[in-house]
């Protein structure tokens, strides 16, 4: 697999050594080009430093590429289509973005294969929820003793399920992963569509993605019904919008009950 990675902090290391580690192991994996800011004045002597990630980089011999931002939107590049025509000859099958800090233009990700993959820092320990592994859709009281460690702990169980997903993904194979899944998608979207419930995500063959996404009515009462009644779970954007993905682990007759359900429920709720 063919991977361009953007990042620029030190957080970002811990993902493209992570990364990088692959090579030494069983998965064909390569870090064809590393993406990073370009770099700045640093310290009171304003010596131009390079970023974490472009030193690491250039250590393990790892080609590095920076572009200048737009002056007036710093999280935008100076000129999408520079970046496009750079990035293309490489023929990445995956981005990794890791705290980068400019915004990736969607030609790139929709050209690439396996589209982009985005990992980020969030607080968590003593700065998170009272269960954070209860994977409850709905803000979980924080915990009481929170504001002993504003800056938060390392999350644990997002990195390992990050490194050991992405070696299940692997090991059934991308290809495969991207078959299954695709199919699924367009199983439940005819669904959907036969029933007449409103699909606003892309449902083009180039262009939908794992993501299902329907405008309905009420769509945070419908959530936790679907989950209540039929042990459906989905999620729930402003009231107005339902998102679901069927997974690897899904088996056809889970997805077309699921669907079906969905659909029902939709219409009547």
């Amino acid at each position: 697999m063919n991977i361009i990675f953007f990042g620029s902090t030190s957080d970002s290391i811990l993902v493209l050594s992570r990364l990088h580690q692959f090579l030494s192991l069983q998965f064909n994996v390569l870090i064809s080009a590393v993406v990073t800011q370009p770099s700045r004045p640093v310290g009171r002597k304003q010596v131009i430093t390079p970023t974490p990630v472009e030193i690491w980089a250039k250590t393990h011999n790892i080609p590095v590429i920076s572009f200048p931002h737009n002056p007036s939107q710093p999280q935008l590049f100076a000129d999408d289509q520079v970046v496009i025509d750079t990035l293309q000859p490489f023929k990445a099958d995956l981005l990794v973005s890791a705290s980068f800090g400019q915004k990736i233009p969607w030609q790139i990700i929709h050209a690439t294969k396996f589209g982009g993959l985005n990992v980020h820092p969030s607080l968590s320990g003593w700065y998170a929820d009272k269960q954070p592994f209860a994977f409850a859709h709905s803000p979980e009281p924080h915990a009481t003793v929170r504001r002993r460690f504003l800056t938060g702990t390392t999350p644990i169980a997002p990195f390992y399920h990050g490194v050991e997903g992405l070696k299940i993904m692997l090991n059934f194979g991308l290809d495969d992963v991207s078959k299954d899944i695709l199919e699924k998608v367009q199983a439940m979207i005819s669904i959907f569509s036969n029933a007449g419930v409103r699909i606003v995500s892309p449902i083009e063959k180039e262009r939908m993605s794992a993501m299902i996404v329907l405008e309905v009515n009420e769509a945070n009462k419908l959530r936790e019904y679907l989950e209540h009644e039929f042990g459906i779970l989905t999620d729930a954007r402003k009231d107005a919008y339902l998102r679901l993905a069927p997974h690897i682990y899904n088996s056809p007759a889970e997805v077309r009950y699921a669907a079906e359900k969905i659909a029902e429920s939709c219409l009547h709720k």
